[in-house]
């Protein structure tokens, strides 16, 4: 999807910016009426970042034409909800039923493979696919994080980001995970490994099977599937 060009036809200005006090970018009402959308452009990393941002403000710029809704308020749940809306539209937009009809949890590591090319072909970020994968697969997670440690100087893992389908499993951005639990087990098995320059395994226990890989940057991404959703 052509994603400026799509928000161009709708005759809503595109004006990228160079503005590092910008987080990505926003939606402006212009004094004719007219709306813009300002983004940020900086670095590889925020050309697929452009795309979600874009399609992210052309929901806001929808809701608040039909609902005079902008989500701007004193309460966090409204402002977070409005968020969460504009973020499934833009995933939707982005990543269509169509194009994850005939993903399947074949394994964890062939299912981390396939979100990896379906990234690329559709010019997302793995995140955008895994939000995505999580709504049509059922108990299945993927998520990115890093080693760190918590108030009580115990190694648990932050995650950064995650989808998860799997009702038992935590894996809520900037949630920890220990290594008492089921994950937190097979996670840090894998980290250990690490040490001795394996960066991707599969491990497993009896009510998961998981793929982890050690990425460039030294955080961890993990892909987990539920035993009875193996096919």
């Amino acid at each position: 999807l052509d994603i400026l060009a799509l928000v161009r036809s709708l005759e809503i200005e595109v004006l990228f910016v160079s503005d590092k006090d910008e987080k990505d970018g926003r939606a402006e009402l212009l004094s004719d009426g007219k709306w813009r959308i300002k983004v940020v452009k900086e670095g590889e990393y925020k050309k697929l970042r452009n795309r979600f941002t874009m399609a992210h403000e052309l929901a806001h710029i929808f809701l608040f034409k039909k609902f005079k809704w902008s989500g701007v308020s004193r309460e966090q749940r409204e402002y977070r909800l409005c968020e969460r809306i504009c973020d499934n539209f833009a995933s939707r937009l982005l990543v269509p039923d169509d194009a994850i009809a005939t993903l399947k949890a074949t394994s964890p590591r062939d299912l981390l493979d396939a979100m990896f090319s379906l990234a690329h072909v559709l010019g997302v970020s793995l995140e955008v696919i895994a939000r995505r994968v999580s709504e049509r697969l059922t108990n299945v997670a993927v998520f990115k994080g890093h080693s760190t440690t918590n108030t009580k100087k115990n190694e648990v893992i932050r995650i950064v980001w995650g989808a998860n389908s799997i009702p038992q499993l935590r894996i809520n951005p900037h949630a920890h995970i220990a290594e008492q639990e089921d994950v937190g087990k097979l996670a840090f098995t894998f980290l250990r490994s690490c040490r001795t320059r394996v960066v991707y395994s599969d491990v497993e226990n009896p009510n998961l099977f998981a793929h982890f890989r050690l990425t460039t940057t030294g955080d961890i991404l993990g892909a987990l599937v539920a035993r009875p959703q193996l096919q």
